[in-house]
């Protein structure tokens, strides 16, 4: 899949067909590794909790620019997510792309 996009893109990734490419990165498994980190007790596993966020904005990071072949320091994209999605994941979900979002413009 490639997305050619000026300025601003909106993405709604439960619309997108899931790639058979082997190093394309799935929103599924995205998802996956946020319910993984929301299920996880902060206050007793802290560093098992950072591990699973910092392997989730590395996922979407991919997800971005190699899956859907978007250069978001050049483009405004926007991502629609489910509310289950969000919920079901303690809101890591919408965090979780919003740093993607953030190591692009840090590093």
């Amino acid at each position: 899949i490639a997305l050619s996009a000026v300025g601003r893109c909106r993405i709604n990734p439960n619309t997108i067909p899931a790639t058979t490419t082997a190093d394309a990165v799935d929103y599924k498994s995205i998802v996956s590794k946020c319910t993984e980190q929301g299920q996880t007790d902060e206050k007793e596993d802290k560093k098992l909790r950072k591990k699973y966020m910092k392997q989730g904005v590395a996922l979407a990071q991919s997800y971005l620019s190699q899956t859907l072949n978007l250069d978001v320091s050049i483009v405004d994209v926007e991502i629609v997510l489910e509310n289950e999605d969000v919920l079901n994941t303690d809101g890591c979900l919408a965090s979780c792309f919003f740093r993607c979002w953030m190591c692009t413009y840090c590093s």
